[in-house]
């Protein structure tokens, strides 16, 4: 079976928030792949997902020994360092490598705006998060960042009008709700 094949099927299953056979089917597919990049990174993924945090931290980093370049790996460490709240250095040198190699990838950028808006620079981190909406206009999770920076600045007005715009884009009914929240809070403020 083609590795694009067990690709499409895993990502069935992943958005079907089953990661377990996701993972299963992934696999599979390095069986016969043995060291596919783009398998790796999906196992890699899906171990997150699956909340074993450091089984993905060791797939990725296999991955990147075997493609130094591979991008995707390198910001999805970094945002996963960053959202952990460890390795912030770490975090930034692999945020950072994954710009050098797409300087255009606006979700490259907003993981590094969330790093810098986890570590309180915060005019750097809106540097890096408008960057990011300037490419990415309609991603909920960017525009939110956006609204938690204001939020943080103590702008509720914007903060406001970033949550509810994210709220428009979001389809996930979790996420909905958080959001929900959020402009709840940035409006009792008021």
């Amino acid at each position: 079976m083609p590795h694009r094949l067990l690709t499409a099927i895993s990502a069935i299953y992943a958005r079907l928030k089953k990661s377990d056979k996701a993972e299963r089917v992934v696999d599979l597919g390095l069986e016969v792949y043995k060291e596919n990049v783009e398998l790796l990174f999906l196992k890699g993924v899906y171990q997150e997902q699956a909340g074993q945090w450091h089984d993905c931290v060791q797939t990725m980093a296999f991955l990147l020994k075997k493609d130094p370049y591979y991008s995707d790996a390198l910001n999805y460490i970094g945002y996963l360092y960053v959202e952990q709240g460890v390795e912030v250095e770490s975090a930034e040198k692999l945020l950072l490598e994954a710009i050098d190699i797409q300087p255009n990838n606006g979700y490259y950028l907003d993981s590094l705006g969330w790093l810098y808006y986890k570590s309180g620079k915060w005019q750097l981190a809106e540097q890096y998060l408008m960057m990011a909406l300037s490419l990415k206009p309609q991603e909920a999770i960017i525009i939110e960042h956006m609204g938690d920076l204001y939020q943080q600045k103590g702008d509720l007005q914007k903060a406001r009008h970033f949550y509810m715009e994210a709220q428009k884009r979001t389809v996930d009914p979790e996420n909905k709700e958080r959001l929900v929240k959020k402009i709840n809070a940035t409006h009792k403020k008021h």
